[in-house]
């Protein structure tokens, strides 16, 4: 609670909160060192592990892979979660070829099917693997399928806002954001799967 002090907010706000993202199994609740303490739920630990995997890695495409096709249909009295299937393809990259079709690079069809079956959607969902057979320029295909001008939109607010972020971090917390968490408080506790907040 005292972090949170710090940073303005008021205890019974500050509970209430915590209680509510318990209740919704956000956080999770540990004792570190005979002292009460929150860490984020497994499932949300592993969604932020596979960002970061996301976000981080090195490996880009190099023009040359499959595409994934998505084909779904969902019937008509469970339509509620034609929206919840949508934006999870969307989340994940796919852009619509046509009703019930989406595309995306096939290098996401492992997290593509573990997330959807994670969310019980995965039968509601064929996917097919193959290359484009187009004799033009394949860009402006893409444009159809993404809203490309959209998307530089995004990323160029983005770099604007956080393009330098890397530096201000190491510049504030050096170059091991752990140790430097560990010894600007001792309100964290950086456990081997995360910085753990104690109370």
């Amino acid at each position: 609670m005292a972090l949170l002090g710090d940073l303005g907010f008021d205890a019974p706000g500050v509970r209430s909160a915590v209680s509510r993202l318990k209740s919704k199994g956000v956080l999770h609740s540990m004792r570190v060192g005979g002292v009460a303490a929150y860490e984020l739920s497994a499932s949300l630990q592993s969604v932020f592990a596979e960002g970061d995997q996301r976000i981080f890695s090195e490996r880009r495409d190099d023009g040359t892979h499959d595409w994934l096709l998505a084909l779904f249909s969902v019937p008509e009295v469970q339509r509620h979660l034609r929206h919840k299937l949508r934006a999870l393809l969307s989340g994940l990259g796919f852009g619509t070829v046509g009703a019930g079709a989406w595309i995306a690079s096939a290098r996401i069809v492992d997290r593509a099917r573990r997330l959807l079956a994670e969310r019980g959607l995965d039968e509601f969902v064929e996917f097919f693997r193959g290359d484009y057979l187009f004799d033009g320029d394949v860009r402006e295909k893409l444009a159809l399928r993404w809203d490309l001008d959209a998307i530089d939109a995004l990323m160029e607010e983005f770099l604007e806002h956080y393009g330098d972020a890397d530096r201000i971090w190491s510049d504030l917390l050096g170059d091991d954001p752990a140790v430097a968490a560990r010894e600007a408080s001792p309100r964290f506790a950086v456990m081997p799967f995360g910085i753990t907040y104690q109370c």
